[in-house]
């Protein structure tokens, strides 16, 4: 701690006395709770998942703070189970009026938001919904092929539907039936990359001598067996009786769905309001006949519109059921589970064990909600929010990468010419734009505090909130103490978008689901802990915000508290990303992105041997991290890919990273143009002085020895996030929207100062020392830098 405070001469001495105060014991309570973090899992036993958040998404408020997890559902014995599927049913199509059978079941029960995502996007037809319900995985039916030509007097038949039908099963005699098509689906699904097995839960059933009735087309493709076969089966429109419903212990019955024009072919269809209301109907006629004991889930298995997709129902009633949110671990989160997750819970309930090639996690209750018309509203918002965001994230990010490429532009302009007596200015006015678009990326997450779903106009709240939060920070990285040195402001940014990210997520991703550079509930990609883009944001965030903070003990030469710096840094961030953020990849890179921040900062020369140490370390340490997740009951990403080593499936997911990396090529060219983009800055302009008279990096390295290994720490890190992640060339793309702003800001600084005559604050002389606090060319004893000669003409 003596070293921490003797760091801390270098800040504004109104600011020391308070920081020497508080960051002790608030470092020590840091590492004790990372420790407590890691260790938890193996003194518990791996007992339980982590606590899911106080309310059913980061953008919608807290419904109530959750009391303690619920016990297993399935705990006290198997339950007969009603299964009640309308695809494209939608909490904006429940109320007391059109679906009473329904809001009854969910004021009595328990809620969540259902994300329905498969393989095929951007929707999922109806018949790819009960597909995932009896495989427990993504899967899907093939689209409906384009008709062929037709003779030519015939009319035009159309552009084909978006959806194929659910198949039509053919009775067999004994009260069975046979869904066409079957086989197919089952070897089209065992060739692709997800290896889902389609009639996982009819094979389940089938082991424990578990019988089902299936009510309807779509409840028989979900109870199908992999020859098609279902044991008992009803058509749709048949009256049900009590006895059709206590036959066996699971029922799944296909109530209709709600659609809209387009998804299953030409030709009109009834209003939303007068769908729901048909299906609510069967609803009732269901609960009617049900067994009084009966588990009774209602889902929304599948999309509604062509090309819409939204975030769908799911109620759960009876047994332990009552009056709360619905979570799962699947999730992490109140009030929001995924389609993946229904087999799981069907299976929980009727007491048979979970094969593991089902991907999804039981849906339980947790929590209290408020009454249901509140608890809907709720839902609703959520939905809200991920179609705002979701429509508005292509727009953003173009504006983003064109923002970046003017703001390249128009400092390869600013720092070639010489501009007379504007000069300062145009530098000035150069560098606060870069620090505005390095705030961006913090800010699109800051906006998230804003309700700005509930708007009338949200697109433009939220349009407001992330401009004033970037206006904010701003101001605050300019006006601040932190602004005579050369990488204070970066530095301030660095650090709110650092501590930012990572408290949001040790404190359950609140800011992440549905913001502009998140994850969304309707991609499904992922739902808790570090997305690709997230952890470039706070990968390159980090080790530039450690290099500043490490900085003055580097001027003073005591390079090797510096990188005890790095060290402690980086002990911090690795259990933030791979526990908390539950990223594979992630650990892999950060941990050689701080150990080369380390060397440098130590001054400890980089070889390859030691090179190829840090990246086995890496290695070791993820290893490490996801044998002790694999542990746990509910492992996440991690511990699950451990499972799939075992299993020998690892191989399916390294194709599926290789698939994400070549198709993020295609449909997000712009952000990952940014990186020649951002590459070609940074080599022709800020590090070619002779044909562009700016020695801009040269000059920032020389007045802040913390830049070069902020520099390299945070390319090596997004150098290897993008070669070990999924998806993995976005994140060198989403780091340089930070880093290459901030070291632009920091090179201008050193411009400026050097136009303006002064010397790097904080010399290796220390206080008073040559550049230091007092010393010449350093800020006189009032704050105000001291008189100093002219520096050497830098253009």
């Amino acid at each position: 701690m003596e070293a921490l405070r003797r760091t801390l001469a270098a800040v504004p001495a109104v600011l020391a006395p308070v920081l020497a105060a508080v960051l002790p014991p608030l470092l020590a309570a840091v590492l004790a709770g990372l420790v407590a973090l890691l260790a938890l899992p193996l003194l518990a036993g791996g007992a339980a998942a982590s606590t899911p958040p106080a309310g059913p998404a980061p953008a919608t408020p807290a419904p109530a703070t959750p009391g303690p997890a619920s016990p297993a559902p399935g705990a006290t014995g198997p339950r007969p189970v009603v299964l009640v599927g309308v695809p494209g049913l939608r909490w904006e199509d429940v109320d007391a009026a059109t679906t009473p059978a329904l809001w009854r079941l969910a004021g009595e029960g328990a809620v969540a938001a259902l994300s329905v995502k498969s393989v095929r996007g951007p929707v999922t037809c109806p018949a790819d919904g009960w597909l995932v319900v009896g495989a427990g995985q993504r899967v899907a039916v093939p689209a409906p092929e384009a008709p062929e030509d037709p003779a030519p007097d015939a009319p035009d038949p159309g552009p084909p539907p978006a959806c194929a039908p659910v198949p039509e099963p053919a009775p067999e005699p004994g009260g069975g039936a046979v869904v066409p098509g079957v086989p197919a689906l089952v070897e089209r699904a065992r060739a692709d990359d997800y290896g889902a097995v389609v009639g996982l839960l009819a094979q389940r059933l089938a082991a424990t001598g578990t019988c089902a009735t299936a009510v309807g087309d779509g409840a028989a493709l979900a109870l199908a067996d992999q020859r098609g076969r279902v044991g008992r089966w009803l058509p749709g429109d048949a009256a049900l009786a009590t006895g059709d419903l206590t036959a066996c212990p699971l029922t799944v019955v296909d109530a209709g769905a709600v659609v809209e024009p387009g998804l299953l072919g030409p030709g009109p269809v009834p209003p939303r309001a007068e769908q729901a209301a048909a299906a609510d109907a069967r609803l009732a006629e269901v609960l009617d006949a049900a067994p009084e004991d009966a588990v009774v889930l209602v889902a929304g298995p599948g999309d509604a519109a062509p090309a819409d997709p939204h975030l769908s129902v799911l109620v759960a009633s009876g047994g332990p059921y009552e009056d709360a949110w619905l979570t799962t671990t699947s999730t992490r989160r109140l009030g929001l589970a995924q389609l993946t997750d229904v087999l799981p819970t069907l299976l929980q309930q009727l007491g048979v064990p979970q094969p593991t090639a089902a991907v999804g996690q039981e849906v339980r209750p947790a929590g209290d909600r408020p009454p249901p018309a509140e608890a809907v509203d709720e839902l609703r918002d959520l939905d809200t929010a991920a179609q705002v965001a979701d429509a508005a994230r292509g727009p953003y990010f173009t504006v983003l990468v064109g923002s970046q490429i003017v703001l390249y532009g128009g400092a390869a302009v600013a720092l070639r010419r010489r501009w007379a007596a504007d000069r300062g200015t145009v530098l000035r006015g150069t560098r606060a734009a870069a620090l505005a678009f390095g705030a961006m990326p913090v800010a699109t997450f800051l906006a998230q505090t804003v309700p700005w779903w509930r708007q009338d106009h949200p697109v433009v709240v939220l349009v407001a909130a992330v401009l004033g939060w970037m206006a904010v920070l701003t101001a605050a990285a300019l006006l601040g103490p932190w602004r005579r040195s050369v990488v204070g402001p970066m530095g301030f940014v660095a650090v709110v978008t650092a501590v930012v990210l990572g408290a949001d997520i040790v404190t359950g991703s609140q800011l992440q689901l549905s913001s502009l550079m998140g994850y969304s509930p309707l991609v499904a990609g992922r739902f808790y802990g570090f997305g690709n883009v997230p952890f470039a944001l706070f990968a390159a965030a980090s080790t530039i915000a450690t290099a500043v903070v490490a900085q003055p003990l580097v001027r003073r030469g005591r390079r090797s508290e510096a990188g005890l710096v790095a060290v402690a840094a980086g002990l911090v961030a690795v259990p933030v990303i791979g526990v908390r953020g539950a990223d594979f990849g992630g650990v892999i890179a950060i941990v050689p992105g701080f150990a080369l921040l380390a060397m440098t900062l130590a001054g400890i020369r980089v070889t390859l041997r030691r090179l190829v140490a840090v990246l086995l370390l890496g290695a070791v340490t993820v290893a490490v991290l996801a044998v002790v997740d694999w542990t746990r009951p509910t492992p996440t990403h991690l511990g699950r890919f451990v499972q799939q080593v075992l299993d020998g499936e690892a191989w399916q997911v390294v194709v599926r990273k290789v698939d994400a990396n070549i198709s993020i090529l295609r449909v997000n060219p712009w952000l990952s143009s940014l990186v020649p983009l951002g590459a070609a800055f940074l080599v022709l302009v800020l590090m070619r002085p002779v044909k562009w008279r700016a020695a801009a990096l040269e000059l920032a390295y020389e007045r802040a020895p913390g830049l070069r290994p902020a520099v390299v720490g945070a390319t090596t890190a997004l150098v290897v996030g993008a070669l070990v992640n999924d998806s993995g060339v976005a994140v060198p793309a989403a780091g340089l929207v930070v880093a290459l702003p901030l070291v632009l800001a920091a090179c201008v600084s050193a411009l400026v100062q050097a136009d303006a005559g002064a010397r790097p604050t904080g010399g290796p002389g220390g206080p008073g020392g040559p550049g230091g606090p007092g010393g010449p060319g350093g800020a006189a004893p009032g704050g105000a830098p001291a008189a100093a000669g002219p520096a050497p003409a830098r253009g």
